[in-house]
């Protein structure tokens, strides 16, 4: 079936105004691939980008298809549930002050069960992403979101606790409502399966053993954070070309190992990283203009691909002048942008290809001589994220990514799961279906770190034969 652009739609989403040749850049309607705005002020968004454990509280609401309520976990609380005991008023007090020093620091309840996670209060911050990045996560991480899995999410957060005063606790929590049906509706588009898919069975993993689950939620939402939005940056910037079966190799180096310019990891990491997550707005746009279309779906670059592929050649020919059409539009409407000193190589031996590679390198050129400022905040969001979590910094050689070893033992933890062990080569394989690669140096660091915690398993001197033991 052919495909159309759709140029009336365009024109109202994008307020094209033909008298003054002008337009209004407008994201997520036809496809939202990130949560992000053009609003982040570091001053006022720094403590919103370290405070996440609010995205963990609506992340694990949206696994509950729960609705927030701002329901305070406070004193208050405890002095209703002991109104409810029938003891004597002196050992009321005593109970109470045992309540509080056992699952409270300060006024904040501790997090000593998997349900206290839906009563994470919610980032309340001016234009503050972290509600649509806890939705952005759920809708892209929980693609394969079946009923096993429902299963054990039910189960993991209905355990009653064998201590007493947790269950007391638990069957007194202030009731949340659930999710209005118009609140389930998918927003955002899930563009990298293999990430989805390993998320679900890590999750499930961490299900299955809750005392890993709850020192360890936000760990796994971290890391696959980042993962997914890394590995979708440059992904974008293969276009048509890409290939989203398999992850793109990023090096990290140790936090605690030494780092030169010619490493590997040095290269192929945050240097490599970074400016594909620069160009993401440009790569929203993009999109956004050829997912007008006249059908219900939306299709990242990948999708398009195949669905001009499978199009006849009067189809391909046609939506190419589509295509043209729509990069002399656009043209005609940012006249406040001189493109005499525009230039784009062509990329690609496919002229579709080349077409679309030449409207986002318009749009990109045009974000960068006149429409800087919100272009670098929209990616602010997720570098400022990669600052305060995956970075280090290392003096004239300025950030690189960085695994700490409390992160190596969580990811490991999560390529081993269940097995008693792994055979050492296997393990560096998991790490790379994750996205974690690392280069010979940091892998022999690895090696050292397992010895010295007594993980190694040798039944040989030969590297094939060294096994990892299971992290309890």
């Amino acid at each position: 079936m052919a495909y159309k652009i759709d140029f009336e739609g365009i024109h109202n989403s994008y307020n094209f105004n033909d008298e003054k040749r002008t337009l209004r850049h407008n994201t997520g309607k036809k496809i939202t691939l990130f949560p992000y705005n053009t609003k982040f002020e570091k001053n006022r968004h720094k403590e919103t980008i370290e405070n996440y454990i609010s995205v963990v509280g609506e992340f694990s609401r949206n696994l509950n298809n729960l609705a927030f309520e701002d329901l305070s976990l406070n004193e208050q609380w405890i002095d209703d549930i002991i109104s409810h005991v029938n003891i004597d008023s002196r050992h009321k007090i005593i109970l109470k002050g045992i309540l509080k020093e056992l699952f409270f620091n300060g006024d904040q309840i501790d997090l000593f069960h998997p349900k206290i996670f839906n009563y994470i209060k919610k980032d309340s911050a001016p234009n503050t992403i972290n509600p649509n990045l806890a939705k952005f996560l759920f809708d892209t991480l929980l693609e394969n979101y079946d009923t096993s899995l429902q299963k054990i999410i039910y189960n993991t957060y209905n355990h009653e606790p064998q201590n007493i005063l947790a269950t007391l606790l638990l069957k007194t929590l202030p009731p949340i409502p659930k999710f209005q049906e118009k609140e389930k509706k998918k927003k955002y588009k899930s563009c990298i399966p293999f990430i989805s898919n390993l998320f679900c069975e890590d999750l499930n993993f961490m299900l299955n053993n809750s005392h890993f689950f709850l020192n360890s939620f936000d760990k796994l939402l971290k890391f696959y954070y980042f993962i997914y939005v890394a590995q979708l940056a440059m992904k974008l910037n293969r276009f048509l070309a890409t290939d989203i079966a398999i992850p793109e190799p990023i090096y990290f180096n140790l936090e605690w190992e030494s780092l030169s310019k010619s490493r590997t990891s040095y290269n192929r990491g945050w240097k490599l990283l970074a400016p594909n997550i620069h160009n993401i707005f440009s790569h929203a746009n993009c999109l956004e203009l050829l997912n007008h279309n006249f059908s219900n779906q939306s299709y990242t670059y990948a999708e398009l691909r195949n669905k001009i592929y499978s199009m006849s050649q009067d189809e391909q020919s046609a939506f190419l002048d589509d295509l043209k059409k729509l990069k002399t539009k656009y043209i005609e409407h940012i006249s406040d942008v001189n493109l005499e000193a525009f230039n784009v190589t062509q990329k690609f031996e496919d002229e579709i290809q080349n077409e679309i590679f030449e409207l986002f390198n318009i749009i990109d050129y045009q974000f960068n001589v006149v429409r800087k400022s919100p272009y670098q905040r929209y990616a602010l969001w997720f570098e400022e994220f990669c600052k305060t979590h995956f970075l280090k910094p290392r003096g004239s050689l300025g950030n690189t990514l960085n695994m700490s070893e409390e992160n190596l033992i969580f990811i490991t933890r999560l390529c081993i799961k269940d097995k008693s062990r792994l055979r050492l080569k296997l393990l560096f394989e998991e790490y790379e279906k994750r996205g974690v690669y690392f280069d010979r140096d940091s892998q022999n660091k690895i090696v050292q770190l397992f010895e010295k915690l007594n993980l190694i398993d040798k039944k040989s001197d030969s590297g094939d034969a060294q096994y990892v033991k299971a992290i309890l």
